[in-house]
């Protein structure tokens, strides 16, 4: 993914990025093909989105981020798929992103700006496929991330 991004142009740091997203979204699905325990789902996206991105040559302080944010997206979408609530699923997804992200050097602040933004779009996307307006999915997800920040 980061080679094809590189060469359609785009800046490195993107491509790998991609490379990260992917990483993590394959490692989540394989892992829950295998029936693992959702917390090792998540731990298992987060560890392959930072393989992913040094390889691809993110830029460090960006590596911490792509590991909390793919531990995140996995844990939510575990919790959704297990037909949780919106809190839970926002809960799930926040304590995910955030425990991978300390795991991967982040401090306290940065941990919790990723618990946020996971429980965010993890209440985002459940508010999409349920087919509120706009409006409810902003207001559904600052919700998320205000109270999980």
């Amino acid at each position: 993914v980061s080679r094809a991004g590189t060469a359609a142009g785009w800046p490195q740091q993107e491509a790998a990025a991609a490379a990260a997203v992917v990483a993590g979204k394959a490692a989540a699905d394989m892992a829950a093909a295998a029936n693992k325990m959702p917390d090792a789902i998540a731990a298992i996206a987060g560890e392959a989105a930072g393989k992913a991105s040094l390889a691809a040559g993110m830029m460090p302080q960006l590596i911490a981020q792509a590991v909390a944010a793919a531990a995140g997206k996995a844990a939510g979408d575990v919790a959704t798929t297990a037909g949780m609530s919106p809190h839970e699923v926002a809960a799930i997804a926040g304590v995910a992103a955030s425990t991978s992200g300390k795991t991967a050097n982040m401090n306290d602040d940065q941990a919790s700006r990723a618990a946020a933004e996971a429980a965010g779009m993890a209440v985002a996307n459940l508010a999409m496929a349920a087919d509120k307006t706009p409006h409810e999915v902003v207001a559904d997800s600052g919700a998320a991330a205000h109270i999980a920040g």
